[in-house]
């Protein structure tokens, strides 16, 4: 962060790219976009939310009101179980491949991705292979923590 506020327009961080790829858009005129992240943490539009306003709001405080009134951040997140590997899961794997991997893992076929239906601009047809638009995230989080984390914790 501190490379990218000395050289905004040349950044190193994600947070740093956003902010100066939404600082171009706003100069030349053009629409905003959602910034939608995929980090597995709880709220996590809220927690990028936060990191693009602290930097724009360092880099130009007019900038971080044209975010704050233009862009979108929905929350997320994702469910796959993976249980751990075991000798047979791997010898399995080896056997579909042809090659042994200790690396390799197995996942369950459950799986789920839940978006906040929060979009400037329209949203992507992701709801077409699967992802579940919903006006808040929050229930999904609580519900894979307490039932799904919670069984294999």
């Amino acid at each position: 962060i501190k490379h990218d506020l000395e050289n905004p327009t040349a950044p190193k961080s994600a947070i740093g790219y956003i902010v100066e790829a939404l600082r171009l858009r706003r100069e030349k005129g053009l629409k905003a976009f959602t910034v939608m992240s995929c980090d597995n943490v709880r709220e996590n539009g809220h927690v990028a939310k936060v990191a693009v306003l602290g930097l724009a709001q360092a880099r130009d405080p007019q900038l971080a009101a044209w975010i704050e009134e233009n862009v979108t951040f929905p929350c997320t997140m994702v469910d796959r179980i993976v249980p751990a590997a075991t000798p047979e899961t791997l010898q399995e794997i080896a056997d579909q491949l042809g090659v042994y991997d200790p690396c390799a893992i197995a996942c369950e076929p459950f799986r789920q991705w839940v978006i906040e239906d929060n979009f400037v601009n329209g949203r992507p047809d992701w709801d077409k292979v699967g992802a579940q638009f919903v006006a808040d995230v929050v229930p999904f989080e609580m519900m894979k923590l307490r039932m799904l984390n919670g069984s294999h914790s």
